[in-house]
């Protein structure tokens, strides 16, 4: 009787570490699956920020070349007149002389 009693015990306690076993392990899962689903939005919010950043960058970059673009036309416009300029101002010096 008292070693069917320890066998009962016993028993119990095997399927009571079991249950506690499968427990843990559901928990791990759970923590294991939470955790892949955080990673994967952080990444996409990551990728996202990136992507942000390098439109913003690109825009940014293609502003500098069209405002220097501008310039560069400017600049080669003003050295045409003066050029010109500088052949009138050359040619009245000569009929002046």
């Amino acid at each position: 009787s008292e070693s069917k009693d320890k066998l009962s015990y016993f028993n119990d306690l095997k399927d009571s570490l079991n249950q506690s076993i499968l427990v843990a392990q559901e928990a791990a899962d759970k923590v294991k699956t939470n955790s892949k689903k955080e990673a994967e939005i952080t990444s996409r919010e990551a990728q996202k920020k990136a992507d942000d950043i390098l439109n913003a960058a690109s825009e940014k970059a293609n502003a500098i070349l069209e405002e220097a673009s501008k310039r560069a036309k400017k600049l080669a416009i003003e050295t045409d007149d003066l050029k010109k300029n500088t052949r009138v101002f050359r040619q009245r010096l000569q009929v002046m002389l």
